[in-house]
């Protein structure tokens, strides 16, 4: 037996014992040191809300699961424990998974772990519903509750950008141009969910709010020049945004489904109400993936009679001919 044959009996030996290496005992991880770990990472390359989601996944298994060795965590455990995330979380146990698949297959490039217990697991298929949106007669209603001036305008400018909590906030005058009516989004200071950066055309009214809220006197670094600030000219924190929105909602009396990412949904929504396709509207959103924003398709009611218009036509035709 060559070389080459001995290293490939070492490998199938090796994985019929369930270890990558002689070492992995040496090398076992617990769970709770790799949240630690993992968490550290998201924090790092991943965006604000997304490393937030992943640490409440993490949470919630570390809760059920016990500081347990990660080579110890069965698909039986991982079954188990899903079906008890569903009674308390039926909704966001969907992301918690998509969040544990990828915390785990991260593990396994870190040699922690062979396999993804994850993987198997299968959830019910959940009915997709269309995203709640706020059209503008409610949008004004929901401003009326709103005395701070300035929020106002955010709140404003994201329903006519679309832009994400993050990335509002974030926004400094450096990355606006008037000159061009648009603005930037991402940069090497700010990193954008996808990881890429956009341009979004602004309406004249999104140019309007921009002039009444830029300051006669900008900061020497430019880097802190933000967009939208407080009266002490610190930005908004997304935390604060989204709880001051959800006030305004219940004193509006509006649906309690409404939150402020729903403003990102009623500016696709809008646009594709008025028969903007849909590659478009990703373009402007910043979506890598187009399936995202096929939820908007069923709102564009007009391309959709104008499509079932023609089964009409063929009847009217039909009829000529059988005179």
């Amino acid at each position: 037996m060559n070389e080459n044959e001995l290293n490939q009996f070492r490998n199938l030996l090796l994985r019929f014992l369930g270890s990558e290496s002689l070492s992995v005992k040496k090398d076992r991880k617990r769970l709770k040191e790799f949240i630690s770990e993992i968490l550290t990472y998201y924090r790092e390359q991943r965006s604000t809300s997304t490393a937030r989601g992943v640490e409440t996944a993490l949470t919630h298994l570390l809760d059920y699961l016990g500081n347990v060795f990660l080579d110890e965590i069965e698909l039986r455990k991982i079954e188990m424990f899903f079906i008890s995330l569903m009674k308390k979380a039926p909704k966001g146990s969907y992301n918690y998974l998509r969040y544990l698949r990828a915390c785990f297959n991260k593990g396994i490039e870190w040699n922690y772990i062979n396999s993804n217990p994850f993987d198997k697991i299968r959830l019910p298929k959940r009915q997709k519903s269309e995203p709640i949106y706020l059209n503008r007669n409610e949008l004004e209603k929901l401003l009326s509750k709103i005395t701070n001036k300035r929020l106002k305008d955010l709140i404003l400018f994201v329903f006519l950008t679309g832009l994400r909590a993050g990335e509002v906030v974030s926004l400094t005058w450096n990355f606006v141009d008037l000159s061009e009516r648009n603005i930037q989004i991402g940069s090497d200071s700010f990193k954008t969910k996808s990881r890429k950066v956009r341009f979004i055309p602004l309406s004249n009214e999104a140019i309007e709010i921009l002039l009444i809220n830029r300051p006669k006197v900008f900061k020497i670094d430019e880097r802190q020049n933000f967009v939208f600030t407080m009266k002490n000219r610190f930005p908004f924190s997304t935390d604060y945004i989204s709880k001051q929105f959800k006030k305004a909602v219940r004193e509006a009396g509006l649906n309690e489904g409404l939150h402020f990412h729903s403003l990102r949904h009623s500016f696709a929504s809008t646009l594709a109400r008025k028969g903007v396709s849909l590659y478009k509207i990703q373009k402007l959103l910043g979506h890598s993936n187009f399936s995202t924003v096929q939820i908007y398709a069923s709102l564009d009611l007009d391309s959709l009679r104008e499509a079932v218009s023609v089964l009409d036509n063929n009847i009217i035709n039909n009829k000529k001919e059988w005179k």
